[in-house]
């Protein structure tokens, strides 16, 4: 079935007294300024929604993937739209419609969703600077709801996870690996991501929400391992610091939300609903090395990960 689209790749503007709270009807209602209003009326008054940023929101670890030239078939009334070219900074983004973000367009995309739009422009490997120099072309003026992923690949935090894999005590490589990541994470990154959401805030002038999302813990330390993750895994000591370090790139892209100041902008912390699920857990949400021959999979969401990611942001969204 081919892709919906209108003139230019977009859709006439709508009113904004359209874009009400149809579907919000049955909730209590608080504060205008914390209300996010959508409504239920599809392609003709739904919202537009563009999945940006990196391996996390492109659906690593939940193959199989898509082109970069692909992008999830139309769903009723939900236009969707290509991803502009500008976006693919590396020949595999590792697109899946098992993502989180293509998960929330196919259940809310209907005559009874909220969305009347949908661009899936994350990339797998992308760092804050590919944001603001490719995957902004993904939105404009139409534009009503961001997610967003960012900040990981800056702080060179996955680079840190092969080296301790290879080398799996905190000496050597991986403790020099660690500290270049720590080290970018308290001096280089929050300038980094303010000048993102920044620039998204810019490029999509009628935004509604941009949700950004932090990464999970990796590690479920009082889990029982079995033989073949205690192998493919790091020793006890790295998972422990790799957990802090995922901690702290949280607060740090938390503080920078903060510190935008923007209502419109919102942290969404997934590690409380992923406690219990890390690796070593008895039902895992991220892709183990045990379960993928490919270690670039490895420590991103599976397909239940990204359905709880899913979830979360809807929440989000409700209220």
């Amino acid at each position: 079935m081919p892709t919906r689209s209108a003139p230019n790749g977009h859709r006439a503007r709508r009113s904004p007294h359209r874009k009400t709270l149809a579907w919000l009807s049955g909730l209590a209602v608080v504060a205008a300024a914390a209300v996010i209003p959508f409504t239920a009326s599809g392609a003709e008054g739904g919202s537009d929604y563009v999945a940006l940023g990196d391996s996390y929101s492109a659906g690593t670890g939940a193959d199989p993937y898509l082109s970069n030239s692909a992008t999830i078939p139309p769903v009723d009334t939900l236009t969707v739209n290509a991803p502009p070219a500008s976006v693919n900074h590396s020949d595999n983004c590792q697109r899946s419609e098992k993502a989180y973000s293509a998960l929330l367009a196919k259940e809310n995309g209907g005559p009874n969703g909220f969305l009347g739009g949908y661009t899936f422009a994350a990339c797998a490997g992308a760092v804050t600077q590919d944001v603001r120099d490719r995957q902004l072309a993904a939105l404009n003026d139409q534009t009503d709801v961001v997610t967003l992923t960012i900040g990981g690949n800056d702080v060179k935090f996955a680079d840190a996870m092969k080296i301790c894999v290879i080398s799996p005590d905190i000496t050597g490589a991986c403790q020099l690996a660690l500290n270049e990541s720590l080290s970018i994470m308290e001096n280089q990154l929050q300038p980094r991501l303010e000048a993102t959401y920044n620039d998204i805030l810019g490029a999509a002038a009628n935004l509604t929400t941009m949700v950004v999302i932090g990464y999970p813990e990796l590690f479920d330390l009082d889990g029982a391992c079995t033989v073949l993750e205690d192998v493919f895994n790091p020793s006890e000591a790295v998972r422990a610091e790799m957990n802090r370090a995922a901690a702290q790139l949280n607060q740090v892209i938390k503080d920078a939300v903060s510190a935008v100041g923007s209502t419109k902008v919102r942290f969404l912390n997934p590690q409380p609903a992923y406690a219990g699920h890390e690796i070593c857990s008895a039902e895992s949400f991220l892709t183990e090395p045990v379960d993928t021959p490919a270690i670039g999979d490895s420590y991103h969401p599976n397909a239940k990960g990204h359905v709880e990611l899913k979830q979360l942001v809807l929440r989000v969204l409700r209220t």
